[in-house]
């Protein structure tokens, strides 16, 4: 697979599942400890729908994974969208994955801006400042 990039913060966590390069991630209690897994989505019930960063590389469930905790990275789009406007909101309701450009409700994952104004389809990957928060209603 391929090698993300952070322009930013990073960190070092534990993968709880196989994760792929270039998806948000949020924090999963694993008996005593934490570790990282895929953004889920729902209402503000646990740390698994609050998202703290992007992978910068795939990695096994069990093995060490770097994420990008602040900062400019690449994501991947599970939209696709024409003219996602530099400061457009990145929002994420795909395993992982954000949606360009749209309007995002409460009780849902924020995951930044766009950094970029070119086109991208959906399962491409998008240049964020990522910055994310969790809205509740």
């Amino acid at each position: 697979g391929w090698v993300n990039k952070c322009w930013g913060r990073t960190a070092t966590y534990t993968a709880d599942v196989d994760l792929a390069c270039g998806r948000v991630v949020s924090l999963v209690q694993s008996g005593t400890t934490f570790r990282v897994g895929y953004l889920l989505l729902g209402i503000d019930t646990g740390p698994s729908v609050f998202p703290i960063g992007v992978t910068q590389h795939s990695a096994l469930a069990g093995d060490p994974v770097v994420v990008c905790t602040e900062g400019y990275t690449s994501v991947t789009s599970a939209s696709t969208n024409n003219a996602p406007n530099r400061g457009s909101v990145s929002s994420g309701p795909a395993i992982g994955m954000v949606v360009v450009g749209g309007t995002a409700a409460a009780d849902q994952a924020r995951m930044g801006f766009c950094a970029q104004n070119v086109a991208v389809s959906a399962g491409n990957n998008i240049f964020i400042k990522f910055t994310g928060f969790f809205q509740p209603t």
